[in-house]
């Protein structure tokens, strides 16, 4: 059986208009594939940014500190 996808707005399924329930299958499980390695690099991202991350006040930022006015 063959499904028009043609009337549907999706990125994935504008190569062409007519699928088979197999290719739409496999289009959805490489989604999910890449869906989840997206994933795991955002996690590690956030993971990254926590355990690196330090807030630098703004004197250090510029290089001035309270003492250079005294």
């Amino acid at each position: 059986m063959e499904i028009n996808m043609k009337g549907y707005d999706l990125e994935s399924f504008k190569e062409k208009d007519i699928w088979t329930w197999d290719e739409i299958v496999s289009t959805i499980e490489e989604l999910e594939i890449n869906n989840k390695d997206l994933q795991e690099q955002l996690d590690d991202l956030h993971r990254d940014l926590e355990e690196n991350y330090t807030q630098i006040s703004i004197g250090d930022q510029v290089d001035i500190s309270d003492r250079d006015f005294i």
